[in-house]
């Protein structure tokens, strides 16, 4: 019986632990599941944990909840206990948190400077109500892209931001926000910024229009600062560019060397291109400088509209008087060797050759700088010649020898420099003048050259439209006038040419309203050059305050001018 009582008590015993060990292995065996609530409409299928282990969460990314950052995971929707991937041993559910999500836009201003935050954080699917300006020198800031080739427009207030962005500043070059531009555009970009005067520095130039087929691509070349008082006293400079090969600018014909005027002092813009014009109309005048206005840009720097025109030098569609050598390139014999000369005193040598021709008592020229033959081929022989024969001139002149000048010179082109350089009473007159002599011909005064301050635009010359000349008188002119056989030249070529004198006034209204668009954009860029002093200017002008008074000053002066001329000739209607 004893026996029996034990082994009831063993089993009993054995099959308690059969129960503990089956509970056991059921609990252990049994895996807890992770149940995910993701507070979006997104889903995530729950997990079945190996019991003990750890296992993460779905991270900000995996799952899908637009304008949203998952912040983390909870094990209570209070979001108080951080959920991060703990062993596991029971069923668990965890919450999910969100945040609003948060975007970056960046303002990139290319090469400028963005005017105020460059960064700006806003909510998702928010919109920027405001956006900064951008500044670039030289050009306007036309707007924000959303990529850096600028093709769709960024609108602040109008467009969401939807993730982190980066906007691209667009520029335009001022005179591309102005309608109705009549002048072609000319871009330079210029190694250095730092143009100097005299020193040539490497370009690239474009040239771009709307109007016409002048479009020139990747000129290369060199360009400097240019001109005396004009380079030293204004603001607006003026430039020479020099082209490494030549190239035909608004069908001008084919050279290396242009210039650029800026005709500051010429509040009208107009004085130069009156004389070009006019001087067009005199067939003895057959070298006169062409020109045509254009909008210039140096590196991506609005300059204004200037007067682009020829250089005057020797060449074949400039002065074509040769070179001063043979085909096999001999010197000629002076006397059928062709020159240029720079008249005056006011002609930088630059290396050429200069000589001083002989006064014949009021009478002179000043000095004389040869621009052709250069100074590298020009013979001792050749400058001997010429300077014997502008003595010639000069003694013809002084002696009233007109039969002898005659011979030496084309008077006609005498008599229509004179006619175009006192209708509009250049200051410059007899200061600096340019002059050629065919090979084995005469003598011929131009091309005709400088006359911004000119027509009561400066206290240098000009201011009084009475009287032959002006601050610096041209002595040629000044006795040739006394001289009956040249005066009465001067009513005939006068007579010819009564129409076109007369009509030179409605020529230039036609031209300032053709060039309107055009002359307010270079008087935007140069606020404040209207109603403004300038170098010499004189008080009458400074006092004009508008473009139109400009001409109309212009006009009038040039009216007053023509009645006094004709009543000094004796010409009547």
């Amino acid at each position: 019986m004893k026996f029996i009582k034990e082994n009831k008590l063993w089993c009993a015993v054995m099959a308690l632990c059969v129960v503990l060990l089956a509970l056991y292995a059921g609990w252990y065996f049994t895996h807890p599941r992770l149940t995910f609530v993701t507070n979006c409409d997104a889903k995530v299928d729950g997990q079945i944990v190996p019991r003990g282990m750890k296992t993460l969460p779905p991270l900000d990314g995996d799952i899908e909840n637009a304008g949203y950052t998952l912040e983390g995971w909870y094990t209570e929707p209070e979001f108080v206990n951080r959920y991060e991937g703990e062993e596991l041993y029971e069923n668990t559910t965890v919450y999910a948190n969100w945040i609003p999500k948060v975007c970056t836009v960046t303002f990139d201003s290319e090469l400028g400077r963005v005017t105020g935050k460059s960064t700006h954080t806003v909510t998702y699917g928010s919109v920027l109500d405001d956006a900064p300006n951008a500044t670039r020198s030289g050009m306007n800031f036309e707007g924000w892209y959303t990529e850096p080739e600028c093709i769709n427009r960024y609108e602040p207030g109008k467009t969401k931001i939807l993730d982190n962005m980066t906007l691209w500043a667009n520029y335009v070059y001022p005179t591309e926000q102005i309608d109705g531009l009549m002048a072609p555009v000319i871009y330079i970009e210029a190694k250095s910024s730092n143009i100097q005067k005299g020193v040539y520095t490497s370009c690239t130039v474009n040239v771009t229009s709307d109007k016409n087929s002048w479009n020139e691509k990747n000129l290369t070349g060199q360009i400097r600062g240019r001109g005396n008082s004009t380079w030293v006293y204004y603001e607006k400079k003026p430039y020479r560019l020099k082209f490494d090969e030549k190239v035909d600018l608004f069908g001008m014909g084919r050279a290396k060397d242009w210039i650029l005027l800026a005709n500051t002092v010429d509040m009208a813009m107009l004085r130069n291109f009156t004389v070009y014009k006019m001087a067009q109309q005199f067939s003895s005048l057959e070298y006169t400088t062409d020109c045509q206005f254009a909008h210039v840009y140096i590196n991506n720097d609005y300059k204004g509209l200037y007067l682009v025109v020829e250089q005057v030098e020797a060449g074949e569609n400039r002065v074509d008087i040769g070179d001063g050598t043979d085909s096999l390139g001999n010197a000629l014999a002076p006397e059928d060797c062709g020159f240029l000369m720079e008249c005056g005193n006011g002609g930088a040598n630059d290396g050429q050759r200069v000589f001083f021709p002989k006064a014949y008592k009021e009478v002179s020229v000043g000095s004389v700088v040869i621009k052709s033959p250069d100074a590298d081929v020009i013979t001792n022989e050749q400058v001997k010649y010429i300077n014997e024969y502008m003595n010639e001139v000069v003694k013809a002149i002084g002696k009233d020898d007109f039969e002898t000048l005659c011979e030496l010179v084309d008077i006609q082109s005498f008599v229509d420099s004179f006619i175009c350089t006192e209708y509009i009473l250049a200051g410059d007159m007899g200061y600096v003048f340019f002059a050629y002599k065919e090979p084995g011909g005469k003598l011929f005064l131009g091309p005709l050259w400088d006359y911004d301050q000119s027509s009561g635009t400066s206290e240098h010359g000009g201011n009084n439209y009475k009287g032959w000349a002006a601050a610096s008188p041209h002595s040629w002119y000044i006795k040739l006038i006394k001289n009956e056989q040249f005066r009465a030249l001067v009513v005939e070529r006068w007579l010819e040419k009564y129409d076109y004198i007369h009509a030179i006034p409605d020529m230039l209204y036609e031209t300032a309203e053709y060039y309107k668009a055009d002359i307010d954009a270079n008087y935007t860029r140069w606020d404040g050059f209207l109603g403004s002093r300038q170098w010499r200017s004189l008080p009458e002008v400074d006092r004009l305050k508008t473009y139109p008074e400009h001409v109309d000053y212009f006009v009038t002066w040039l009216n007053n001018r023509v009645a006094w001329i004709e009543n000094e000739l004796g010409i009547t209607d």
